[in-house]
């Protein structure tokens, strides 16, 4: 479906790490979905430094569909926050979704996250998942994230990394200094108007997740020492840096 001249309503951000496999059926649903529900949309292919041929996929997507799909390609691995935070940074949309790339949380939840801020008239709205189909040492260590959020941020209860940011608080996040704070505490910091919808969750459909325990851990004291104030701007890294554009 081609784009018109008229400004795009949703941007739909996916940081992408080693994810050749599905990146094609990723596409093809996200673009689906968003001309089933009528509205205009683009679809940001984030490449976090991948080692497989995820960039060669997405170049192939950014020639088939110029006017829906924008590669970018970071210059290294920075990590899922700073792949989607780059991605929000460049998108063009008023308001904005992000979604992994591994179809654990199927796109055809999207509609779901854009009715629930349309009726509550919420800023943000974070896709919560009924049952987490995955290795029992990830749900382990997000549990323990997730804990680590609640109690050092006095009750903020982050949802996942599937959301909707309204067009506010997109433009909000745009105009922030580009440091190293985690996407959520972000969020947090600029509404507290959130809401949460019960979405599905299912198997990976190739690879693995890049996430081990001991990035959770450690995940977990970049966000404690955040949230106490105790870190800021990175002194020896910036967040992230592009290598090229589609």
């Amino acid at each position: 479906m081609p784009q018109s001249s008229d400004p795009i309503e949703i941007s739909i951000v996916v940081p992408v790490y080693q994810s050749e496999a599905c990146l094609e059926e990723l596409s093809g649903r996200i673009q689906k979905v968003m001309s089933a529900i009528g509205r205009s949309f683009e679809v940001v292919l984030v490449d976090d430094g991948s080692k497989d041929k995820s960039w060669e996929k997405i170049l192939i997507l950014n020639q088939k569909f110029p006017e829906q799909v924008t590669g970018i390609l970071l210059a290294e691995n920075f990590g899922q926050n700073a792949a989607t935070i780059c991605g929000i940074r460049e998108s063009k949309g008023k308001s904005i979704v992000t979604l992994d790339d591994d179809l654990q949380i199927p796109p055809e939840e999207i509609p779901g996250l854009l009715q629930l801020a349309e009726a509550g008239k919420h800023d943000v709205v974070y896709g919560i998942c009924r049952q987490k189909r995955q290795p029992l040492i990830r749900n382990l260590g997000g549990t323990i994230l997730r804990w680590i959020f609640i109690f050092t941020s006095r009750g903020f209860v982050p949802g996942s990394s599937f959301r909707l940011i309204g067009q506010t608080v997109a433009e909000t996040i745009k105009e922030q200094p580009l440091n190293s704070e985690f996407l959520d505490l972000m969020i947090h910091r600029i509404t507290r108007n959130i809401g949460y919808l019960p979405v599905e969750h299912h198997r990976r459909k190739s690879g693995k997740s890049g996430y081990s325990l001991f990035k959770l851990i450690r995940t977990g004291i970049q966000v404690i020492l955040q949230l106490l104030g105790l870190t800021g701007k990175s002194a020896t890294k910036p967040l992230y840096s592009i290598r090229e554009q589609a």
